[in-house]
């Protein structure tokens, strides 16, 4: 049952990279789009997870110089290497368990689906310009930007601690000696633990 609940959010996350793929046949630059989705691809090959590097100059590239719709959406995680320290934030895990899920994407998904969703991270020190773009002023923090988003502001995206649990937790639960075991569910319900803003970053 868990591993359709997965498979479903999964499926609705391409869906909607799907429609937004439609949307951009017909007002989008199919060779510039073609440029961007591989040079997408190219660097998610570089990844051993399929995590991709993003700072300030690849979201312009990516997202704001790039009209919508796009042909792609991208799943981004928000992490600060200074918070790291604080573990009631659990950043680390928590982007290690993102990272499986980008893995297990990669490994149940090929063809023309493959390029429609790619996941991605930024780190604040290199990317303060864009997290003010997103108005992300707390963390953990992770936002589903759709091909059709125009305005990185829109918190429309945002996952919340149930749909990254329901994402997470089957892949979570087959990477342990013990599935069922209370620190994975206990990690995943704490996606969202306790928020730190910005003005405590520095």
């Amino acid at each position: 049952m868990t591993m359709a609940i997965n498979k479903k959010l999964l499926s609705l996350l391409l869906l909607v990279s799907s429609l937004s793929s439609i949307a951009s046949a017909s007002f989008s630059d199919p060779d510039s789009d073609s440029d961007l989705t591989n040079e997408l691809a190219s660097l998610r090959s570089n990844s051993e997870s399929g995590v991709i590097h993003l700072d300030d100059h690849g979201i312009s590239k990516f997202l704001i110089s790039s009209p919508t719709p796009r042909p792609y959406s991208i799943l981004l995680f928000f992490d600060a290497t200074q918070l790291h320290s604080k573990t009631e934030l659990r950043l680390q895990e928590l982007r290690r368990e993102f990272g499986l899920v980008s893995a297990t994407f990669l490994a149940n998904n090929n063809g023309s689906d493959l390029n429609k969703l790619f996941f991605c991270e930024i780190e604040f020190s290199r990317s303060q310009s864009s997290f003010q773009r997103f108005g992300v002023n707390a963390l953990p923090h992770i936002r589903l930007v759709t091909g059709s988003t125009a305005k990185l502001s829109d918190e429309s995206g945002q996952m919340d601690q149930s749909d990254f649990a329901r994402l997470a937790n089957p892949w979570l639960s087959s990477s342990s000696s013990e599935p069922s075991s209370p620190s994975v569910r206990s990690n995943v319900r704490r996606f969202f633990p306790r928020r730190r803003s910005a003005s405590s970053w520095r």
